[in-house]
């Protein structure tokens, strides 16, 4: 029915902007003027917010600009399902089920019998752990790009690392190219504001992912459209949000039941705080089975029943004084028994005894050509290769995005020292994310907390000690203590800056680059700013050389706090293997 009805309302409103159907309208003389029709002049108004997205897609598919308010779009979006999965297998590698939830869903598409085999040959839904040799190419690819997911939460601020995700999954290009594409595509939009917003709040990436959660199996979440707030588009809302909305012409539209159940509550609005008194009972299928009532439950009932019709009129008044020059209502005729017709519908009590209909939309009949017997010919080659030039000209880069890292080594071939000792970078993860919790919380306990890290890194609990020895060289040394005894420190510091062609030693190629970091530690005490890099490696008798590596890495920090802070700092390589503190020139 609301089908039938939307396709009805959104052809009219299509004719009328075609035929430039003529309202009138006051103008600032008090005078009145005929002007043609726009689509801000019309207000779609559904009882209900449960079907509004069926008005908004046949009116996508008109080409009518809209926009939906008061509608569930957000908690019903397809998009946002499908990526909170993802979300949860990335914030928590122990679920197995958000995991296959996301492998299997429309993001990565998945069959159970690929599923299977990987199950059967060893396989693991455990992002973090090692994959068969024989495993699906897809879901490695899987596997990588959630490892590269969880290195932007660690990196970058938990919204911007949010954005990335959405942006490297394609969610909103994959949206927008579907029907009700701006709502869709909004949806995401929103998420990620409330993702930026509450990042700016000190939130945690998992943090984020809880709230998304729940926004989306809240009713009260109003989906965005993604050109929120236009000008010139017809409204679809529900009749709560049309309250104390005008529109010259308004559809009470969505002519689907106006039900009149039996209450099952009673509110006392005479008492401070209210009362409520509650039927309860069962049900069966259709069939419902009253267990208990409240005394004197047929009275409350009646009343409570009264204040419904009241409520239910005060809203026919509000949807029928929304119009300023037509009001337009969808009605149901149903045939009864006895071969009578009765109007039905939330609108019916409108229509009084009588109702004229709508105007016809009729489209002007198009005149029949007759087909040319000349042959053409369509030279698209200047066009086409207009077109590839104008694709050549927009894949230029305009900018380049480096870490620190890159410009520090692009010219090192020192190999790293965890490539010698065979500790990989998971371990160095787990020491630099115990000490910025020990930084940050002194009152943890670094063993307990090693264990929960290790197990995150998919590290062997052997390594333990290993990390604990390491973490207490930090602890005990002059470095930390004033570290903890300054009045302004950050750990694991993100920054990012632009770097001006000018600068011939990192800006190569076209535009400026932007460069990013991560800073380990930086306290200023009353001799200024210290920034300090802690380093995980095994040294032996190879310190010399790890110092001229990772010196100018640590300068190019050094120079850039400069440039965000205005002042001027001191670094220091922090040897965690061997307890070396180096301070950098």
């Amino acid at each position: 029915v609301a089908t039938r009805d939307a396709a009805r309302v959104a052809e009219w409103i299509r004719w009328a902007l075609d035929t430039r159907w003529k309202i009138a309208e006051e103008n600032k003389a008090k005078g009145v003027r005929n002007r043609p029709v726009e689509p801000a002049d019309f207000m779609v108004v559904s009882r209900y917010r449960s079907r509004l997205h069926v008005y908004g897609a046949v009116l996508e598919a008109q080409g009518i600009p809209f926009e939906i308010s008061g509608g569930r779009s957000f908690g019903d979006s397809e998009e946002l399902a499908a990526l909170v999965p993802f979300l949860r297998a990335l914030v928590d590698p122990e679920d197995p089920v958000a995991l296959v939830t996301f492998l299997r869903g429309g993001l990565w598409g998945l069959d159970d019998n690929t599923l299977y085999l990987f199950r059967q040959g060893g396989g693991t839904f455990c992002y973090l752990s090692s994959c068969p040799r024989e495993a699906d190419e897809r879901i490695l690819e899987a596997f990588r790009l959630l490892h590269e997911a969880r290195e932007w939460t660690r990196e970058i601020p938990p919204g911007a690392a949010l954005a990335r995700i959405v942006d490297r999954l394609g969610i909103i290009a994959h949206g927008s190219a579907r029907e009700l594409g701006e709502t869709r595509s909004g949806n995401v939009l929103k998420a990620l504001t409330m993702a930026r917003h509450l990042s700016a709040q000190g939130a945690s990436f998992a943090d984020i992912v809880d709230h998304i959660a729940v926004a989306i199996h809240d009713r009260d979440t109003d989906g965005m459209s993604i050109q929120p707030g236009q000008e010139n588009a017809v409204q679809v809302m529900n009749l709560h949000r049309a309250k104390g909305l005008e529109a010259p012409i308004v559809f009470l539209a969505d002519p689907i039941g106006d039900p009149d159940f039996p209450p099952m509550f009673s509110i006392d609005r005479g008492t401070e705080p209210p009362a409520g008194n509650f039927l309860i009972s069962t049900t069966r299928g259709f069939q419902r089975r009253e267990l208990a009532r409240p005394v004197g439950w047929d009275v409350k009932a009646a009343e409570e029943r009264a204040f419904h019709r009241a409520e239910s009129e005060r809203l026919l008044y509000v949807a029928a004084t929304r119009a300023k020059n037509m009001l337009v209502m969808s009605l149901q005729q149903r045939r009864l028994k006895t071969g009578e017709k009765r109007t039905e519908g939330p609108w019916a009590r409108l229509c009084g005894g009588g109702h004229d209909p709508l105007p016809p939309a009729e489209r002007p009949k198009a005149r029949r050509t007759v087909p040319s017997t000349q042959r053409t010919s369509l030279d698209t080659g200047p066009d086409r290769d207009q077109i590839q030039q104008r694709r050549a000209i927009l894949g230029q880069p305009t900018y380049t995005v480096k870490t620190v890292t890159e410009i520090a080594h692009k010219e090192s071939v020192t190999p790293r020292a965890h490539q010698r000792t065979g500790r990989g970078p998971e371990f160095g993860r787990v020491v630099h994310r115990l000490l910025e919790a020990i930084m940050r919380d002194p009152g943890i306990d670094p063993a307990i907390h090693a264990v929960f890290l290790l197990g995150e890194e998919g590290l062997s609990v052997n390594d333990h000690d290993a990390v604990i020895r390491m973490v207490e060289n930090a602890r005990s040394d002059q470095l930390w203590n004033r570290a903890l005894r300054s009045k302004e420190r950050l750990v694991e510091v993100p920054f990012s800056l632009t770097i001006p062609r000018s600068d011939p030693e990192i800006t190569r190629g076209p535009g400026e680059t932007m460069v990013q970091g991560v800073i380990d530690l930086v306290f200023r005490d009353q001799g200024g700013w210290v920034i300090v890099d802690y380093k995980s490696d095994v040294v032996g008798e190879d310190l010399p050389g790890l110092i001229s590596y990772y010196s100018p890495q640590l300068r190019h920090y050094r120079r850039y706090w400069a440039s965000i802070t205005g002042q001027s700092a001191r670094a220091a390589l922090f040897f965690l293997d061997t307890k070396r503190v180096v301070w950098v020139d």
